[in-house]
């Protein structure tokens, strides 16, 4: 049996309008995503591997934003889920992974947006 790994996502829920149209585009598509992949805690790894169209979506419109540190919230609510993001396409790129620390260097060498 598979170990299953579990990373807590803290997601900040901040109101909409306070968005630029492509800071808003990716909050939509990370939380899309999350509710799709993510359940009690649990990413599901496999099917994220036989599916990583949303991950690549969500992951470009990352790659191309600026977020102006003026709004701490909207900053920080970004950098979380990149950086969540960014280790789920870690353990998916390496799959079937029971856990990062299995991989040598990975949170060190882990490319980071």
């Amino acid at each position: 049996m598979k170990k299953h790994i579990i990373i807590v996502f803290t997601m900040s829920l901040l109101s909409v309008a306070s968005f630029a149209q492509n800071t808003n585009d990716f909050f939509s598509k990370a939380d899309a995503f999350f509710k799709t992949y993510v359940v009690n805690g649990k990413v599901d790894y496999s099917k994220i591997h036989n599916e990583p169209q949303a991950l690549d979506e969500v992951l470009k419109l990352a790659e191309g934003l600026s977020v102006s540190k003026t709004d701490a919230s909207v900053y920080q609510a970004f950098w979380i889920n990149a950086y969540n993001l960014s280790v789920i396409k870690g353990i998916v790129d390496n799959y079937p992974l029971n856990s990062p620390l299995d991989k040598k260097g990975f949170l060190i060498k882990q490319h980071m947006l």
